[in-house]
């Protein structure tokens, strides 16, 4: 029997796994990504509910362990690759350890999910639309894109780079081939977590797009 073991950074809120719901309530392979998947938050509930999985992210540690530095102490990430050998789930994940803005998916996957990787600094130089339209590539036909971002209206951010608004994150799926499903932003306090260790508020905007099977 194997352990179940937990990220450093929580557990999913219920709007993931409605959504691995919706997936697996359609006809399309159990196919799901996760773009900047850190230590497998995300991608080992995806794998216990039998989906393949494709992980990716830029950070070794996260993906297969080391020292980091959590609220001021030095405690060991075991990684994502070890938690998936502990749970008998290594079978039905690919760990990339790269940027995906540099991978080519050679096939779509029916579900993508990103959460805050729009924001993260590696991709500042990059500009949003480059950033969205990849994510959208990993998508197969009539597959769902969940993203989470940063909402913000506030000025003195730049709306066309990290920190955007309902509206302007909407003009990226304007296209006949896709379908927004849900959007919704909700300002929620957070709990602390490894990058920021105390409790803070943030604007958070949620956003399920679809590619539609008919264009």
């Amino acid at each position: 029997m194997f352990l179940k073991t937990e990220s450093i950074w929580g557990k999913p809120n219920r709007s993931f796994y409605n959504f691995l719901r919706l997936i697996k309530n359609t006809e399309l392979p159990k196919t799901f990504c996760v773009l900047g998947c850190s230590d497998g938050k995300f991608v080992l509930p995806a794998a216990r509910k039998g989906f393949e999985v494709l992980a990716i992210d830029i950070d070794k540690i996260s993906l297969y362990g080391g020292n980091i530095n959590l609220f001021g102490e030095s405690v060991q990430n075991i990684g994502m690759e070890r938690r998936l050998e502990i749970e008998g789930l290594k079978e039905r994940v690919k760990i990339v350890n790269g940027s995906f803005l540099e991978y080519d998916p050679k096939d779509g996957y029916s579900g993508v999910f990103t959460s805050g990787s729009i924001h993260y600094a590696e991709n500042s130089h990059i500009p949003l639309d480059v950033v969205i339209n990849k994510m959208k590539s990993f998508v197969s036909r009539s597959g769902l894109l969940f993203q989470e971002y940063i909402h913000t209206s506030e000025s003195d951010n730049d709306p066309n780079r990290h920190f955007l608004d309902k509206e302007k994150m909407e003009t990226f799926f304007v296209e006949p081939e896709w379908s927004i499903i849900k959007h919704r932003k909700k300002r929620y306090t957070e709990s602390p977590n490894p990058r920021v260790n105390y409790e803070h508020t943030i604007v958070w905007g949620s956003m399920i797009a679809r590619i539609n099977n008919d264009t």
